[in-house]
């Protein structure tokens, strides 16, 4: 059966990078190619379109949604005027049902909302399309995680709900405040509210979910590049160290400015963030022997 690339995108990973220089532009490329090549043998072309249909489990009209979905359409009978469109579950699956869209690939992006549903939703939804979902992820080392994801929100990211929440601290302040939050992706993963705390087994489901993703590290992002082209035929579309060229108008905190005390804090703070990417660390390691 036809496998198609499913992104999960963990808030800064180059997820946005990976996505709109990597993901689309090379769908698009494998789209135009396969219709070359039919119209160089004078067959009939079945798919028109490559565009972006964005869904919301609530069904709102709101982009981005929770998921978004690349499709081809089908030939004189479904045309988008742009790319980018939003359309409700229900009208999704009627495009399905008659044969109006192809899945060619799909993003879980980091939302609200379900990450269960939304993987119920996929898989659903390429069993009508014909295909099966492959999915792959990008996490990136603790320090520099919360490093980007501090400042983002405290001096960037204006059009989040959150911006603002971090006014008036600085990092080594955060980093060894009650505003810290432990394991964003296991709690994403199971749907665990910020006040409640992590377990073993929260760790062990998470480790379990990821174990059916290919998992990739920020840190090493060229040869996770490479993966994703032997795997799906990916080829980035810019330049990857352009990826973590993010928070311009912030400076981030380094390494060395933090105080063995404020990192053993902190690392204590954050257990299972560390732990869980200790783990596809080492694994990578593994695998490389």
């Amino acid at each position: 059966m036809r496998e198609i690339p499913v992104f999960y995108h963990i808030p800064r990973c180059a997820g946005t990078f990976l996505k709109f220089n990597v993901m689309i532009p090379s769908l698009r490329k494998n789209h135009q190619k396969e219709n070359d090549e039919l119209k160089q043998t004078n067959k009939e072309i079945p798919w028109c379109q490559l565009i972006r249909f964005d869904l919301n489990l609530d069904s709102s009209l709101v982009m981005p949604g929770k998921i978004t979905f690349i499709v081809r359409t089908a030939m004189n009978k479904l045309f988008c005027p742009k790319f980018e469109n939003t359309v409700t579950i229900d009208k999704f699956k009627e495009y399905l049902e008659k044969d109006l869209v192809m899945i060619v690939g799909a993003t879980i992006n980091p939302i609200r909302g379900s990450f269960n549903q939304s993987v119920e939703l996929i898989e659903d939804f390429c069993k009508m399309s014909s295909c099966k979902p492959k999915y792959f992820t990008l996490m990136r080392d603790p320090f520099e995680w919360h490093n980007s994801f501090f400042h983002y929100l405290r001096d960037v990211g204006k059009w989040e709900p959150t911006y603002g929440f971090f006014e008036n601290t600085t990092f080594k302040e955060y980093l060894t405040s009650e505003k810290i939050s432990d394991g964003w992706l296991i709690r994403n993963l199971n749907e665990i509210p910020n006040e409640k705390p992590l377990t073993e087994k929260d760790y062990e489901k998470a480790i379990e979910i990821l174990s059916n993703f290919e998992v990739g590290l920020y840190e090493n992002l060229p040869a996770f590049l490479n993966k994703l082209q032997d795997i799906f035929g990916f080829k980035a579309h810019d330049d990857s160290e352009r990826a973590k060229n993010e928070n311009k108008l912030s400076r981030k905190a380094k390494r060395s400015e933090i105080t063995k005390l404020e990192m053993e804090t902190f690392t204590e703070k954050t257990k299972y963030d560390h732990k869980i990417y200790n783990y596809f660390k080492n694994k990578k390691l593994e695998e490389a022997k």
